[in-house]
């Protein structure tokens, strides 16, 4: 189902670029805090941390009429290096774990301009999951692993931010891009997070 919904959008936002007749390339990048749910078994007190990060990438500005179309469409490559914490009890002892992935994220972004500065946006990202890492903290024990064979290679998620005009091309932004379940294959000595929460605050310039 994932896979169809990504090709669904990855085919509209392709027809919708094929018919625009203007476009505006751009760059990013800026920080961003991430938290997720958690549930397995044989763990009690669980808090959900935030956690930083950054992104950083690229955009193209699709205009269909007119450079001052109020409605555009935005497609974006970005890198992003993300980190999922939780501290949580296991028979007495205090755990801190830590969840890290390098990705690459392609969101198509519907995108409406209220005044000629201020825009919202909201769509469909493809996330591709470069490599991943996890830590676990307990007393004066730390264990780290890679887990790049346990974490899926592929996830959907969705995208939906606020884009505001500061002086000529510059800009900033501030956008909230949810990772939909599963982040690790099942098995059964990984946890299960619920949906991946991405708090990203950012500048860009648009040439």
């Amino acid at each position: 189902m994932k896979k169809v919904l990504l090709t669904i959008a990855a085919l509209s936002g392709l027809t919708a670029a094929a018919n625009a007749q203007y476009a505006r390339f751009g760059v990013k990048a800026g920080g961003m805090l991430t938290t997720a749910s958690r549930s397995d078994a044989g763990i009690s007190n669980t808090e959900n941390k935030f956690a930083p990060g950054l992104y950083a990438g690229g955009l193209v500005e699709f205009s269909f009429k007119s450079r001052a179309d109020k409605f555009k469409l935005q497609a974006e490559v970005d890198y992003s290096y993300m980190t999922i914490r939780h501290q949580f009890t296991i028979a007495g002892s205090s755990y801190d774990a830590r969840s890290r992935a390098h990705m690459v994220s392609v969101p198509v972004l519907a995108k409406y301009f209220f005044t000629p500065s201020f825009s919202l946006y909201a769509g469909p990202s493809a996330n591709l999951n470069l490599s991943s890492s996890s830590k676990v903290t307990t007393n004066s024990t730390e264990i780290s692993r890679s887990t790049n064979d346990e974490v899926n290679m592929f996830q959907i998620g969705a995208m939906a931010g606020l884009n505001y005009y500061i002086y000529k091309g510059f800009f900033v932004e501030a956008r909230y891009h949810a990772i939909l379940p599963e982040y690790y294959k099942t098995n059964p000595i990984f946890p299960d997070y619920g949906t991946i929460h991405n708090f990203q605050l950012g500048v860009g310039y648009k040439f």
